[in-house]
């Protein structure tokens, strides 16, 4: 969970609370009132709806703790899942390559071997020709001594050509079948393999099934507890109003900032070369000048958020930028890569340090495409949009810190259209 899902989840539940506590009181106040004749026995009942309201809320929270830990889990073993997967193809992809090298070797030494095979039924064709004598009937034409010596020194080596012919010949039949048992060996090995990279598929499947499952289940409960909160908040509202006339004071409204509307469509421009070559040295002199990290659609902007069906609200330290999962998104400064790996809450998270104290961070990718300790360029590729760790679906988290604080992302960015 992210500093700004724990940071959100801990003032919302402690709102809840509150609400709850409220909403009891308002409705002893009414107890009491209408039976004064049994003090203790109102006070036992209200403490009794207290534990038992109590009781479902921690289990509603809890539920919902137990299923982002599902959630968390299963997203790690997706990327495991995709990690192994993504091996088994390179290995096939090897494996292929290396058959293809058998394949051409085996063609090559079976010519070989029938060019050495043509040339030995030629010797022994000759050599039957000569009849029983064979290598001695040249020799017996012979009438000179010399003549004889020089004779059976040719005839020695051609004898000995002729062994080394059907030696080679033998080793290039022993060659051959260790070659197709080789062969044979690296299709069986291909077959595995992609079995292998079938079954692993098969269970990225069946992750990103029980994944959206959990998912629906999780916003079934938020719906629940949205209702019962909104509930409660007219309660607390009854019971505010109640007070101001039994103290006869007027209340003070608390100021709650107007949040942002998000919903504008961020569109990256058509020259960005030549945005960038306009950029300062260093990343605080490029204030409202940055080209956006993604394409897409904004979310949830920075600042105070309400939450959904209630009059709760909430800081948010980032923005929240929609786009179908794989779009590539890029640094919006040069920098080194501080950390590029899983971070719970955030998935898939990058870090980009970019001096001077200043800091970006892009979470919740999809894929990766730099390590930490890495130099990056402005706009150069980081990774791809995803929904690691995610119950908003498809979309990248960016957010801009100075000196360890979060700041407005939209006062460092380019304006939009």
């Amino acid at each position: 969970m992210s500093d700004t899902g724990r940071h959100r989840r801990t003032q919302y539940h402690a709102r809840a609370n509150e609400v709850f506590f409220w909403g009891l009181l308002v409705s002893s106040l009414f107890t009491i009132g209408a039976q004064n004749a049994q003090p203790e026995k109102n006070l036992h009942t209200i403490e009794q709806q207290l534990k038992e309201k109590q009781t479902e809320f921690q289990q509603i929270t809890q539920r919902e703790k137990n299923l982002l830990a599902e959630l968390n889990t299963i997203d790690q073993q997706l990327q495991t899942y995709q990690q192994q997967l993504q091996k088994h193809q390179e290995n096939l992809k090897q494996k292929t390559s290396e058959l293809k090298i058998l394949e051409k070797n085996l063609a090559q030494l079976q010519n070989t071997s029938q060019h050495k095979k043509t040339l030995l039924v030629k010797r022994l064709r000759a050599i039957y020709k000569m009849g029983k004598l064979g290598y001695l009937t040249p020799l017996l034409a012979i009438a000179s001594y010399d003549n004889m010596q020089q004779q059976v020194k040719y005839l020695q080596l051609i004898s000995e050509q002729d062994r080394q012919l059907l030696a080679d010949v033998e080793q290039d039949r022993q060659n051959i079948l260790f070659q197709k048992k080789a062969l044979e060996q690296q299709k069986q090995d291909i077959a595995q393999t992609q079995k292998q990279i079938q079954q692993e598929q098969a269970k990225i499947e069946e992750q990103k099934i029980q994944k959206d499952k959990l998912l629906k289940a999780i916003q079934k409960d938020k719906t629940q507890y949205t209702q019962m909160i909104a509930k409660l908040e007219t309660t607390r509202e009854e019971l505010e109003q109640l007070i101001k006339n039994i103290e006869d004071r007027p209340s003070v409204p608390s100021s709650r900032a107007i949040p942002a509307k998000p919903g504008k469509e961020v569109t990256l421009p058509e020259n960005p070369e030549e945005i960038i070559e306009a950029y300062g040295k260093y990343f605080r002199s490029n204030k409202t000048k940055l080209l956006w990290p993604v394409q897409g659609k904004i979310l949830t902007t920075f600042g105070n958020i309400n939450i959904p069906g209630t009059k709760t609200y909430t800081h948010y330290k980032g923005v929240d930028i929609q786009a179908p999962k794989g779009t590539p998104f890029y640094a919006v400064f040069q920098g080194k890569v501080k950390y590029a790996a899983w971070f719970k809450g955030y998935g898939n998270l990058i870090i980009l340090d970019h001096g001077g104290n200043y800091y970006t961070l892009y979470a919740h990718a999809d894929v990766i495409m730099v390590k930490a300790g890495e130099q990056v360029k402005t706009r150069q590729l980081l990774g791809k949009v995803g929904d690691t760790d995610s119950v908003k679906g498809a979309h990248l988290y960016f957010e801009v810190r100075a000196n360890g604080k979060p700041e407005d992302p939209q006062q460092w960015l380019a304006k939009l259209r």
